[in-house]
């Protein structure tokens, strides 16, 4: 979901204090159907983004002008509500932590091979997971931000798909073909995500390759969901996490280092090969 221009302009000082009361309202209430999530108090303010919204080190930055355009559509709390709903979703259910995201990434990165690519499938992945649970789980108004905010053909594509496991009429065009091996995927099961993340691929490749699919090209409407969004002490810990999960077990006997090498070698070893695996998946540009 995106605005219809990227253009920066002047929200009058009454509307945008109004909305900044309104979040502070609704923040309170979001947090306790999410159950108490450690997260800082969100922030509204002006962007010439096209996106809804921004998440850094864990701060929730919404666009107050992406709000005032669906405030004219919706209650602005239901806007503001839905966004926080989808914000807050991604910290605690998907990808819920770095070492998480990295995998889920390295999977995207080995079956598609580009890089930008890999991200753009693992962004999108993570916000219909993000955005079911969402909804099914947490009573979310994310139905009616869908029903109403303009949509490019990803996003349509996007819609049709919610209808279908949201069992919601979100005023979606009709995408049978293109959605239907996606609504059989298991989203909300964390134990089969990179088996229900290749599925997920096979199925909005086309989209990914669409010159003309916009939102994916550069990133999901919601924003995207780069590694900046977690913070130093994360980084380490997920790096400590992903080398585990990825050391080269199968590469030991033809190395020239031993595993007794690799064993003695400690964490840092570890950590140094992981990082390495990290900025090669990478794509270029990105940093975590």
């Amino acid at each position: 979901m995106s605005t219809d221009d990227g253009e920066e302009r002047q929200v009058p000082p009454e509307q945008a204090a109004a909305l900044r009361h309104a979040l502070e309202r609704v923040w309170p209430l979001v947090r306790r159907r999410h159950l108490f999530p450690e997260l800082p108090s969100p922030r509204l303010e002006s962007s010439n983004s096209r996106v809804a919204m921004e998440i850094r080190e864990k701060q929730i930055t919404l666009s107050l002008e992406y709000a005032v355009d669906m405030s004219r559509l919706i209650p602005a709390e239901t806007v503001l509500t839905a966004l926080l709903d989808h914000a807050v979703s991604h910290y605690t259910c998907c990808p819920w932590d770095l070492a998480t995201h990295l995998r889920l990434y390295a999977r995207a990165k080995d079956i598609l091979g580009d890089a930008d690519q890999a991200r753009k499938a693992t962004d999108l992945f993570m916000d219909v997971v993000a955005n079911t649970h969402a909804v099914k789980e947490r009573q979310s108004p994310l139905p009616s931000l869908y029903r109403h905010a303009p949509r490019d053909h990803a996003d349509q594509v996007l819609c049709s798909l919610f209808e279908n496991i949201w069992g919601m009429d979100l005023d979606a065009k009709d995408h049978r073909e293109e959605v239907r091996r996606l609504s059989a995927i298991p989203y909300l099961d964390k134990r089969r995500w990179p088996a229900s993340l290749t599925r997920f691929i096979r199925g909005i490749r086309p989209l990914l390759e669409d010159a003309q699919a916009e939102a994916v090209q550069d990133q999901s409407g919601m924003g995207g969901h780069g590694f900046r969004q977690y913070r130093a002490e994360e980084i380490e810990q997920a790096l400590r996490e992903f080398a585990k999960g990825t050391r080269p077990r199968s590469s030991w006997r033809s190395s020239r280092i031993s595993r007794t090498t690799f064993r003695l070698a400690g964490p840092a070893t570890w950590k140094a090969w992981a990082t390495a695996r990290v900025i090669r998946l990478t794509p270029t540009g990105s940093t975590i």
